[in-house]
């Protein structure tokens, strides 16, 4: 055990410590035992290098006025990826910048997965490099809903053990295709796994840098609720534990200049709200999320009366930090077969795709 004069030294030190990096240092504070005081240390130490780059920068806008103004005239000020969601990114004044956090909310099975996992295949499709860490699914999981966004193979009969004749061979075929061709036209997909309760804003850091920050142009995180503050601390309710790990997310993503998205539960009252009537108070465990979220997004659920075909998915965008396009009803369309998203100025493609799959389904039961 330590004195009191030498706790009261290390109290204040870890109060120091702890109030720079997260305030959390009321359990350093509170802790008479010199080994968990060290172990604290340890985590402090991880964490601090973790988190070594600084966030912040300097910059005199008398000096760099010309350049700035240039680089605004030219659509260079900031980099932004691009859903590739043609309304979705009009909206966004061209996409998802760097820096940014970006929050989907959804009932249950409301499509957070469904629409991530989208989101994460029309970029790569467009050559962006995408990490999606899944604390929910299973990587194979991940990989079976990749592969039927890009094969339009139906994602229950890739998931079947006992595949037939027909299926075998247009996996056969997709296989050669994307060998061949497609493999070369497609960014980089890195798929996390991991531990859920486990994961937090340092550890992803740590993924980021091993593929590289300038090799990831972009993080999916399914989701946050599954997630934990990077430095332990005492917190009263879940409120301020889902808040800390949206501030760490933020950070992390300005830190990094990427844009993080990621997605949360609608509370209990939410799930029996109607979408245009859903705000930032309808999010589960904490209103601190969506206030430190640049966009944030509702997605209707399951029972949606206010859709008007069955594979419509109605949205709306609560919070935008982009530009000023809020509280509007917006569509996508979905695939039953392959779960792929449209947005509602692709309805044609939408109506094709919907007929070859069927196409394919009836010639299976032939």
């Amino acid at each position: 055990m330590l004195k009191e004069a030498e706790f009261i030294h290390c109290a204040c030190y870890y109060r120091t410590a702890f109030t720079h990096l997260h305030q959390g240092y009321e359990t350093a504070e509170n802790t008479r035992n010199l080994d968990e005081l060290l172990q604290y240390h340890s985590e402090l130490t991880n964490l601090g290098a973790a988190y070594s780059r600084p966030v912040v920068t300097h910059s005199s806008l008398n000096s760099k006025m010309g350049n700035i103004v240039g680089l605004i005239a030219d659509g260079k000020d900031r980099k932004v990826v691009p859903t590739f969601y043609p309304d979705l990114d009009d909206m966004l004044n061209g996409g998802l910048p760097e820096k940014t956090l970006t929050i989907l909310a959804a009932e249950v099975h409301g499509g957070k997965t469904q629409a991530l996992i989208n989101m994460a295949h029309r970029q790569a499709q467009n050559g962006k490099n995408v990490l999606c860490v899944t604390l929910e699914m299973s990587e194979m999981d991940y990989m079976h809903r990749f592969i039927s966004l890009i094969s339009d193979i139906p994602l229950y009969e890739l998931q079947d053990q006992d595949k037939s004749p027909s299926v075998q061979k247009r996996l056969s075929t997709f296989q050669s295709t994307w060998a061949d061709n497609l493999s070369g036209q497609y960014g980089n997909i890195h798929i996390v796994d991991h531990d859920d309760g486990e994961f937090s804003a340092a550890q992803l850091q740590q993924h980021i840098l091993r593929y590289g920050s300038d090799n990831i142009d972009i993080v999916y995180i399914d989701y946050l609720n599954l997630m934990n503050p990077s430095v332990p601390f005492r917190a009263a309710d879940t409120y301020a534990t889902a808040k800390k790990i949206a501030e760490e997310l933020r950070l992390l993503a300005k830190k990094m200049s990427i844009p993080i998205v990621t997605a949360t539960q609608v509370n209990r009252p939410g799930m029996n709200t109607k979408l245009e009537e859903l705000d930032m108070n309808y999010v589960s465990e904490s209103i601190g999320v969506p206030a430190t979220a640049d966009l944030m997004l509702f997605l209707a659920g399951r029972d949606d009366s206010g859709k008007k075909h069955e594979g419509e998915k109605r949205y709306k965008i609560v919070k935008n930090r982009m530009a000023p396009f809020t509280d509007s009803i917006e569509l996508f369309y979905t695939d039953a077969h392959t779960l792929k998203m449209y947005d509602s100025s692709e309805m044609d493609i939408w109506l094709k795709d919907q007929e070859l799959t069927r196409d394919l389904m009836s010639r299976e039961t032939l």
